[in-house]
Formats: structure tokens, sequence, C-alpha cells
């Protein structure tokens, strides 16, 4: 990441549902978004806040990173 960027890292709004009925795809989400954490972490980035995601709220949330917040 670059570190003058606001990140958003998108992630299941029912994840546990989607662990419950689809495990594979669930420890891809887990996985992928592990390693997009890892990576805006190491590059000084902190989480500052979780919402909808406006492009679809019904599917997903947003974590929002920022800079050394």
């Amino acid at each position: 990441p670059r570190a003058a960027a606001t990140l958003g890292i998108q992630i299941p709004r029912h994840f546990l549902q989607l662990k419950r009925q689809h495990a594979d795809a669930a420890m891809r989400w887990r996985l992928g978004t592990r390693a997009l954490f890892e990576s805006a972490f190491a590059a000084g980035y902190t989480v500052v806040n979780i919402t909808d995601d406006p492009d679809q709220p019904e599917l997903l949330a947003r974590y929002t990173l920022v800079p050394g917040a």
C-alpha cells in the first residue's frame, strides 16, 4: 500500500453464515483478507472504522485503514 492513501478492505457481512454454507469460500476470504491486513499493518496502517460497503451494503462490510493513525 502507498503511505498517503486510505485503504478499504471488504469482508463478507455474514461471514459465519458463509463459513457454515461454503467453507472453502470462507477460507479463501479469510486468507485473502489476512494477507491484505498484514501488508497494510506492516506499512503502518491502522483500522479506524468498519462500515457497510456502499456498493453492496447487504453483502459486504468495509474496514477503513489510514496510515499512521
